[in-house]
């Protein structure tokens, strides 16, 4: 053997014998040194280091990986975008409102009666809304005219005045406690009758009449809030230019599995849960690429232009990082092409019909939309786009800022379930490369001891041929005292010639291996044996 270091695959010695080898071995002085395993870490950067190889070889690959989704989303509410109108001013509910005079409901109809029938008759002749049907009557006690009005109905079909003098009246209507004095029509009526007592008394020449009108409307929760349209179009876009986006991210998982690439690395020792992985955390590098650009085109695209941007991103973000979760896994149990790329369809389809009627019906930071994001990526987007959209310029006219509505809104609910599922999902990823589930899965009831776990330097050696198997090793073939003799034909004169003297060799997991003969059917018979 020589003094001075050199590298080998394969090495034969005089006695025939192979040196054993995962990768790559060095002799020197000291003898036969393997070299190490790498650690399931060391996997995760190698595959990553391929999988960036093989991107910057298809770059326009790369690009819709990273940018299809914000891409497409611009695109998909460029009308939001278009017709977007900021408020003047902030409005909460539970805050009153002043009517300015302008774009008032009337009620279909007008009753008048007061204290004097002449004076009625003038109110009645001065009301310049002619869309107004008016009965002016010569009822003068307000307990009469009362009566006449019960039960008239909602204000928008009739209303009663009651003059007490040339300054005073009362509004008498129906409808129940479920009617606010602040209705508009109710507001119309005033603003007429106003209208028509000004003009008698020639009090337009001393200021406009329609400052007379200044009558309060209590702001209601459904007075700030965001219509279905702009609420539903920003949420469900962005999930289907996820799902476009998924199907960019799936293809190589579902190609390596479906032709078995991935059971290749298995086969040299890399681990089911570091290649599962490595793919997670390649995708979830990117994905800080595809949140940013996200969050920029949700602030300066008008989407949510009120709420922190930082806050925005790591929705977005943590959103991303449970796709890639969820479809690494699911394109493990998929086995024909067809049906992976119509995964992420039905998925998302299966998400909208269960989180849009949610949406709908009920306020985005409902305990239902929190908990069913912790199962699908897709509903949690839905739910964080329903509560910035709910808090911003179509809503509330607030935003979300740290420290002031985190809580308050809902949307630290949303992280934290989201921040459930990818821990969810990637302990299922676990479990499902763990050599536990694999041998339940194939119906083993025992897995197999690990061999040679607690054997020593001189039990491990294996035959003569080979270096010595190191503690903890797993055989998957042991061959012992494998012999052949080639026999000349009845025809030749020739000597038998033995090819294999008695081979003794194990070929453990993880290893790759080779060995030569001095003639190549010597190791050709060998492999055939």
């Amino acid at each position: 053997m020589p003094n001075q270091e050199q590298a080998t695959n394969n090495f034969i010695g005089e006695g025939g014998g192979a040196q054993r080898t995962p990768t790559k071995i060095f002799i020197g002085k000291g003898g036969a040194k393997r070299t190490p395993t790498p650690t399931d870490f060391g996997h995760m950067r190698i595959l990553i280091a391929r999988t960036m190889r093989k991107d910057r070889k298809k770059l326009l690959l790369w690009f819709a990986k990273v940018f299809s989704l914000p891409i497409l989303f611009m695109l998909y509410t460029i009308g939001i975008y278009l017709g977007y109108h900021p408020k003047e001013e902030s409005e909460a509910a539970g805050d009153f409102r002043l009517f300015d005079g302008f774009n008032l409901s009337y009620p279909q109809a007008m009753k008048l009666g007061g204290f004097d029938s002449e004076f009625v008759a003038r109110v009645g002749e001065s009301m310049t809304i002619p869309w107004i049907e008016l009965n002016t009557t010569e009822i003068a006690n307000g307990t009469l005219l009362s009566q006449e009005c019960e039960g008239i109905g909602w204000p928008s079909t009739e209303v009663c005045v009651f003059f007490h003098s040339e300054n005073s009246y009362d509004l008498l209507y129906g409808g129940g406690e479920s009617v606010e004095p602040s209705e508009h029509q109710l507001a119309g009526a005033q603003w007429a009758i106003n209208l028509a007592l000004g003009s008698l008394s020639n009090a337009s020449q001393v200021f406009p009449v329609k400052l007379l009108q200044r009558t309060p409307e209590l702001v209601t929760t459904s007075d700030v809030t965001p219509s279905l349209l702009v609420l539903l179009l920003p949420s469900c876009m962005y999930v289907l230019a996820g799902l476009i986006m998924t199907q960019f991210l799936i293809g190589p998982i579902s190609y390596e599995k479906i032709n078995e690439v991935s059971r290749s690395y298995l086969l040299v020792g890399v681990k089911l849960r570091s290649y599962l992985f490595q793919w997670v955390l390649y995708y979830s590098i990117c994905g800080i690429l595809t949140a940013a650009v996200s969050a920029l085109v949700s602030v300066y695209y008008d989407i949510m232009p009120l709420s922190n941007g930082w806050l925005i991103f790591v929705s977005h973000y943590l959103g991303l990082i449970q796709v890639y979760t969820v479809f690494t896994l699911l394109m493990q149990l998929v086995t024909q092409e067809e049906l992976a790329q119509g995964v992420p369809w039905i998925s998302g389809i299966a998400s909208m019909c269960a989180g849009v009627p949610l949406l709908i019906y009920q306020d985005p930071d409902s305990i239902l939309l929190t908990i069913l994001s912790v199962i699908s990526p897709w509903i949690g987007m839905l739910q964080y786009h329903g509560i910035y959209i709910t808090y911003d310029t179509y809503g509330y006219n607030t935003g979300i800022q740290p420290g002031v509505n985190v809580i308050e809104s809902g949307i630290m609910g949303n992280m934290i379930a989201q921040v459930v599922g990818i821990l969810l999902w990637m302990t299922a990823i676990a479990i499902y490369s763990s050599p536990q589930f694999n041998d339940w899965m194939s119906g083993q009831k025992e897995p197999i001891a690990a061999a040679n776990e607690d054997l020593t330097l001189e039990e491990t050696i294996s035959g003569d041929n080979f270096e010595p198997l190191p503690p903890g090793s797993k055989p998957m073939l042991s061959v012992r005292g494998l012999e052949h003799t080639y026999f000349p034909g009845c025809c030749k004169k020739a000597e038998p010639v033995e090819v294999l003297k008695g081979l003794d060799m194990d070929i453990c997991k993880g290893e790759v291996f080779g060995y030569l003969g001095e003639w190549p059917e010597n190791a050709e018979v060998g492999f055939v044996l």
